[in-house]
């Protein structure tokens, strides 16, 4: 198989900006796409077809890591065979832009370091698999259980507030206008953790694993449920990679000497 490249693709909601890099360096093709899924699979079409490839692995894809605005890119790209990885903006920055950064920053020049990024550092590239349905569900509820929490507490904290230090009448009227609302959301909390409880429940496997980390003082379900999204049921990491999951939970102490200078071992970030 020839490898024919690096597609960068720097994504929004509404389209995205691609960038088409040869090995040497240079601007095979760029452009916009609307982010619909219609739009991509013309897209995908037009790499196989006008690019005269014989197979879409000969390119791989380099996307800004955006979260839900990558989905439809990513499932038509794995639909055909293609390999994509997923890069934090700040990675590719930080590498290729050095201290001083850039003073010029557009949807196509982004799209044009993502790609030189994938050539230059084709050996720090990860390949995205797809998750396993359940995961995403699971994911999924976990992100609205935590949206469903911070909007609660956003009504509770002045409620505390007004509680201690304003009229009783006060009080009583904020608490009146909004109980509804914060009753309401409340529920929509149970059974959100009652469908995240039984998405569990279902998979033997992830059930196992909530037991497991959950068996560990301090660490409680939510935790728990955080740990197996983010480490997509340990599939990440081995059970001999126990220090690489500390260090991507940033737990880990991390020497800094030079020469013979040394300060107290932090811990790793991110």
């Amino acid at each position: 198989m020839t490898f024919q490249g690096i597609v960068g693709v720097d994504m929004s909601k509404e389209h995205f900006d691609f960038c088409w890099m040869n090995c040497s360096l240079s601007i095979v093709q760029q452009g916009r796409v609307v982010n619909e899924a219609s739009c991509i699979e013309s897209f995908v079409d037009q790499v196989i077809q006008t690019w005269g490839l014989d197979q879409l692995q000969q390119v791989t894809l380099v996307v800004e890591h955006t979260g839900i605005y990558t989905q439809l890119l990513a499932k038509a790209w794995l639909s055909h065979g293609g390999r994509l990885a997923f890069v934090p903006a700040n990675k590719v920055s930080n590498l290729l832009g050095g201290k001083l950064k850039w003073a010029e920053k557009t949807d196509e020049l982004d799209a044009q370091r993502l790609a030189e990024y994938g050539i230059r550092y084709v050996d720090k590239l990860e390949f995205y698999q797809a998750p396993a349905s359940l995961m995403v569900q699971l994911r999924t509820l976990q992100r609205q259980r935590k949206r469903l929490m911070k909007v609660i507490g956003i009504l509770q904290e002045p409620l505390k507030e007004s509680k201690t230090f304003d009229e009783p009448a006060i009080y009583q009227q904020l608490w009146e206008l909004q109980k509804d609302s914060l009753q309401a959301l409340k529920k929509d909390l149970k059974n959100m953790e009652a469908q995240l409880a039984k998405l569990i429940k279902q998979d033997p496997y992830l059930h196992r694993l909530i037991k497991l980390i959950t068996s560990v003082t301090g660490v409680g379900i939510v935790t728990a449920r955080e740990i197996i999204i983010a480490t997509q049921a340990f599939e990440r990491f081995t059970p001999q990679q126990a220090t690489s999951f500390a260090r991507c939970a940033g737990v880990v102490r991390v020497p800094h000497q030079t020469g013979t200078r040394a300060r107290e071992p932090g811990a790793s970030t991110r």
